[in-house]
Order: C-alpha cells, then sequence, then structure tokens
C-alpha cells in the first residue's frame, strides 16, 4: 500500500541489493494477482510506463480472502480508478459475476485470465493448486460481467494505461497523423483490423487542414486520414502538431499520434495535454524508438495522454478503452 508505504509482497529479498527499487508513489490502479511474480512486475514495469498504484495485493492460493473479496474492496475505495488483476482460478464464478457487473459500471476491470492452454492449465494446478477452466466460458462470461479480459501482462499494462486518459471516446472515428508514410500504414493497418474506423476526414477538415500545412510550407503532405505530414519545419513542430490535431478533431472521436518529436521535451508535452483539455478527445501517442524513450512514455501517460511503444500496441487498448465506455 503506497498510502501507508507498506511493502509485504517480498519483504524476505534485499531489493536495493538486487538493484530493485519497489516504487510507493500513490496513483489510481489496484491490482490483485495471484501470483506474488504478477504483482511484483505489474508494480514495476507499470511505474516504467507511468501507472501509480493505489493498493496491490497478492492473493497467492486464495484459501480465505478471494479475487472476488478484492474486486468489491476496490470497487468501493475511493482512491482506486481502474482495476487490473491476475487470476489463474475463480472458485465462486457467479458471485465474481454479481460483482464484477456492479463495479464495472462504475470502473473498469481488466482481467488478464491466466492457464488458457493445456500447459498452462498444468501449471496453474502446481502454482495454486486451482482449475484453470474453460477458456471460452471465461470469455463469455468476463463480456457478460463488463469485464476487459488481457491475454498477457502487456495487455494488462497497456489496458490499464488506457484509462489514464481523462476523456471517453463518443465514437470509434481515430484520427491518425504521422511524420513518415511506414507510420500511417502500421496504424491504420492496427485499428481498422480491431474494428475501429479509419475514414477519410469531410472535405471541410481536409481543406483546413491542407490550408494550414500550405501556409507552414510543408514541402508536401497528404490530408485524408492518416495525415501524414512529410517532415515539416521540425523547429516549429511543437506547434504545428497540436494545431493538425485541433483540426483533425473536428472530424475523429479519437486521435492516434505516431511521432519522432522526442517525449521528452516538456514544450511540446504540455502543448499536446493544452490541445488534449482543449479538444476533450482520448490522444494516443507513439514514439519511434521506444526503447529509448521510457522516459517520456511515463511522462505522457502521467499527464493523461496514454503512451505505447507501438501503433499496433496503441490500438489494441484504444480499442480495449473504446469497448468499455461503449459499453461492450
Amino acid at each position: 500500500s503506497p498510502q501507508a508505504k507498506l511493502n509485504t509482497i517480498m519483504p524476505f529479498i534485499d531489493l536495493p541489493e538486487m538493484g530493485i527499487d519497489l516504487p510507493m508513489e500513490m496513483g489510481n490502479v489496484a491490482f490483485v494477482g495471484q501470483s506474488g511474480w504478477a504483482s511484483e512486475t505489474f508494480i514495476i514495469s507499470g511505474h516504467d510506463r507511468g501507472l501509480r498504484v493505489s493498493r496491490v495485493i497478492s492473493s497467492g492460493n486464495q484459501s480465505d480472502l478471494d479475487t472476488v473479496d478484492y474486486l468489491e474492496y476496490f470497487g468501493a475505495d475511493p482512491n482506486t480508478r481502474v482495476i487490473a488483476a491476475y487470476v489463474e482460478g475463480i472458485k465462486r464464478g457467479r458471485e465474481l459475476l454479481r460483482v464484477a457487473g456492479e463495479v464495472s459500471k462504475r470502473k473498469p476491470i481488466i482481467i488478464w485470465k491466466a492457464g488458457r492452454t493445456a500447459a498452462g492449465a498444468r501449471a496453474v494446478a502446481s502454482h495454486t493448486g486451482s482449475l484453470a477452466g474453460s477458456d471460452l466460458v471465461y470469455s463469455s462470461a468476463f463480456k457478460q460481467a463488463g469485464i476487459i479480459r488481457a491475454q498477457n501482462m502487456e495487455d494488462l499494462i497497456d489496458f490499464a494505461v488506457s484509462f489514464s486518459c481523462p476523456y471517453p471516446p463518443a465514437g470509434n472515428r481515430v484520427g491518425i497523423i504521422v511524420e513518415a508514410g511506414g507510420g500511417a500504414v502500421a496504424a491504420a493497418d492496427a485499428c481498422e483490423s480491431l474494428g475501429l474506423q479509419i475514414s477519410p476526414f469531410p472535405k471541410e477538415v481536409q481543406d483546413e487542414l491542407g490550408d494550414y500545412l500550405r501556409e507552414i510550407k510543408s514541402p508536401s503532405y497528404a490530408v485524408k486520414n492518416p495525415v501524414d505530414l512529410v517532415w515539416p519545419p521540425f523547429s516549429e513542430y511543437s506547434h504545428i502538431v497540436p494545431r493538425c490535431l485541433e483540426i483533425m478533431a473536428k472530424g475523429a472521436d479519437a486521435l492516434l499520434v505516431v511521432t519522432y518529436y522526442p517525449l521528452t521535451d516538456e514544450r511540446y508535452a504540455q502543448g499536446m495535454k493544452e490541445l488534449e483539455e482543449r479538444v476533450k478527445k482520448p490522444l494516443f501517442i507513439v514514439p519511434p524508438y521506444p526503447t529509448r524513450q521510457s522516459e517520456g512514455l511515463s511522462n505522457y501517460t502521467q499527464k493523461g495522454i496514454p503512451a505505447f511503444p507501438t501503433p499496433e500496441r496503441a490500438a489494441k487498448a484504444l480499442a480495449a478503452f473504446f469497448e468499455y465506455h461503449s459499453g461492450g
């Protein structure tokens, strides 16, 4: 518990000696994991992406309290806005559906249900003595209860990151802006394959974008959607992208930016935040060199602009974000 500055997940290991700093800043994401490994990984990897936790519980074999109890507790916790969980087995299925069905109306619940394969189910049985159960049944039950299903730790963290965005989408139309054509293709493919709509902007939006880009003497560009800037003056970039996004927002429900501009530039980050607050629409961002942008990814997520290492992961998280806010 960051609030109490209390860590009982790994009390027997000297973390500093191992070079591990267990973060304790207070946030609004709660996690329950039927595994110490999952709990530790979520805390540390999530922190590196900009997530800050309210409570983390490693529930073990759940001989007493179980996932249902913790979901109910997190659902009533005023410090928790998003709930994430790693689950191997569920003893009280009906109770889970009842509790999750109520809590998910107020707060997103993201669950990674492990043990989907025969090998995974055997590992679950030896780890916590749980029965993994039918994967198809879990998928149907989760959907019925409004639970967002993650397939792995990557999804669990990405989906939690998406809910750092304070503005729910009104629809599934996504506007994409890039500086290089390959990013546009990757982002468009990823979004459309997940049911998000990448349609050409209305003529008036295209005309306004074209007029602006001609005015700033951008050497070449495409404005239909995705918008490809093709390298406008880099010295003015921190103004150009927010202005283009403001125009694009007139024809989109959410905005996806694949940008070369350094995410560590605070002036650019502040401009993007102010833009998001003006248009009041989801703004997701992807840098080109994610292994060198970890600080920037965290910075944007903490500002309420979800940041992702690849267009595909951004699209998947945006689809989960949209599905929750649209009622599934």
